[in-house]
């Protein structure tokens, strides 16, 4: 099986579904990170442009996750939602081939995880070759309106994870890591378990190889 987390920038694969990324990679299957636009152009870091800091920084994490990296180079905030960034996704999606490809919920207030979303639901619609689910990050603050249906648990690589958020030294990651902990706990009491992750996954018009690695909620009676 082979898993595609879909990402905006750098560190929102690995505080939304780092824990997945960890389970799937842990149980032998293939994941790969595609970061839609790793870099502010023009921005530095202590004299070091953004896009090599933030280069280093992905692939250290995806390093610390067993993952494989692409990165496309979109400029940050001014993505669009049209048929040429598609097409960008598109070719990535048909040399990976993957099973399973894991985006940001489309109803979010940062416009890049939107147009992110929204161009992963559109290929799904259109192709349903592979299974579709979204993660939730910043929930309630970026991430709105999110109802998940799936749960991973991430309590055995909740540590591994969080190392992965640390490698984005640049990014302040203490505070990312403390959000995504909480939500991490919150979605753990909703699963029965310490730390969970939460996703939505969309239908699939035959069955997927990915349908083992989630749980649906659990019923109390």
């Amino acid at each position: 099986m082979k898993l595609l987390v879909l990402s905006a920038h750098p560190d929102d694969a690995e505080t939304a579904a780092g824990g997945l990324l960890a389970r799937c990679a842990e149980a032998g299957h293939e994941t790969v990170i595609l970061h839609a636009g790793p870099a502010v152009r023009g921005l530095e870091y202590e004299g070091r442009l953004s896009w090599d800091v933030r280069t280093e920084e992905s692939e250290a994490a995806a390093i610390e996750l067993a993952a494989r990296l692409i990165l496309l180079d979109w400029p940050h905030s001014e993505y669009e939602f049209n048929r040429h960034s598609a097409a960008a996704i598109q070719e990535v999606l048909a040399a990976e081939q993957p099973d399973l490809v894991v985006a940001h919920w489309p109803i979010d207030t940062h416009p890049d995880h939107q147009v992110v979303g929204a161009l992963a639901q559109r290929l799904f619609v259109q192709q349903k070759k592979w299974q579709l689910a979204f993660f939730e990050v910043y929930a309630g603050i970026q991430t709105i309106e999110f109802h998940p249906n799936r749960y991973v648990d991430i309590s055995p690589v909740l540590e591994q994870k969080n190392r992965s958020i640390r490698c984005h030294a640049s990014q302040n990651p203490e505070p990312q890591v403390q959000m995504h902990e909480k939500m991490s706990c919150f979605r753990g009491l909703q699963f029965g378990v310490r730390h969970a992750e939460a996703f939505h996954m969309m239908g699939c018009s035959a069955p997927c190889k990915a349908d083992g690695l989630f749980s649906g909620p659990r019923t109390y009676r």
